[in-house]
């Protein structure tokens, strides 16, 4: 990550490597593996429609912050076992830390995340639930119970990690299916091009542009000689416009062959191990958004370029209005 924050614990599983990193991860697998993610997809349809419908009846036309942030953000509370009442909660904490990365105000909602996080990991020790807190505070890591820090670390890693990224992709490709009408009136028409819309605008419109590696012993790339310790920049959204990879590389193709073959979710083994969540959220609400009126941009969009001191980018601001009777 970046900046290397001083006493900044680092992230689980994202900056571990090796055997630690597995059996980290593993954990996440618990809730994130894709026959867990289709057992809950009949919860994200009807959570879908029910966001969907509020942001159809009401006033509020931030299409991000009433349907774009509110499906991933729920689910997240959902599968944690913190319910849908914590949303607000989730979001306002992780809004505050990616956007004012290094602060001392993200030190502080950082603080309240982690205050939240220990009332119900206290609430799942004195009665446990079949739900996800109650296992990470029952399991066996290794012959260990996982520490105190351990499960902070891991409930901060869902919070940030499990729902703005999703909630960028999701607003990023809405923005630009509201501007091209003709995609608009293709997703409608061809159900089966809903897969091809998800992963072209996750490889054109990634929210995470770049991450970062260390050199651990010097060698060579393209010519360009490295030294141990020195940091690299991965340049995810370059990456997904290589020419060299995509054909017509700057269109927006649902019918792109290798259109999967984008990094927006990484590569190797740190490959992100929400993406099958990811995917579903996306693709179950184009098709919930392809049986209802079409959109339509009924003010000026916003972007916001600096989220993690410009490591996320996306759309902050959508307003939008169904053109028609709901």
């Amino acid at each position: 990550m970046h900046p290397a924050h001083a006493g900044r614990a680092p992230s689980i599983p994202i900056e571990f490597d090796g055997a630690v990193h597995t059996a980290y991860r593993k954990l996440f697998l618990e809730v994130l593996s894709a026959p867990r993610v289709r057992g809950i997809e009949p919860y994200l349809r009807d959570l879908t429609e029910r966001v969907l419908d509020a942001f159809a009846e009401g006033a509020d036309i931030d299409f991000v912050e009433r349907v774009a942030v509110q499906i991933p953000v729920r689910a997240v509370g959902h599968l944690l076992g913190l319910g849908e009442s914590a949303n607000e909660q989730l979001q306002a904490f992780a809004r505050v830390v990616l956007e004012h990365a290094g602060t001392p105000a993200m030190i502080e909602a950082m603080k309240e995340l982690d205050a939240l996080a220990k009332t119900h990991l206290d609430e799942r020790r004195a009665q446990p639930r079949d739900d996800y807190l109650s296992t990470l505070v029952q399991l066996d890591f290794d012959g260990r119970p996982l520490a105190e820090d351990e499960l902070l670390n891991i409930i901060r890693s869902f919070v940030f990690a499990g729902f703005e990224t999703t909630a960028r992709s999701i607003a990023s490709l809405v923005h630009h299916l509201v501007t091209h009408p003709e995609l608009q009136t293709r997703m409608r028409s061809d159900s089966a091009s809903i897969e091809g819309f998800v992963e072209e605008g996750l490889r054109l419109f990634p929210p995470v542009h770049t991450m970062f590696r260390t050199v651990t012993t010097p060698t060579t790339l393209h010519d360009t000689p490295l030294e141990e310790g020195e940091r690299l920049v991965l340049l995810y959204g370059a990456a997904n416009r290589d020419p060299e990879q995509f054909a017509d590389a700057e269109t927006f193709n649902p019918d792109r062959a290798n259109a999967r073959q984008h990094l927006a979710f990484g590569i190797g083994a740190h490959y992100c191990v929400g993406a099958t969540l990811a995917r579903a959220e996306i693709r179950i609400l184009l098709e919930a958004l392809a049986a209802r009126p079409p959109l339509e941009l009924v003010g000026a969009p916003r972007h916001l370029p600096r989220l993690m001191m410009g490591q996320m980018m996306g759309v902050d601001y959508l307003p939008l209005r169904f053109n028609g009777d709901h």
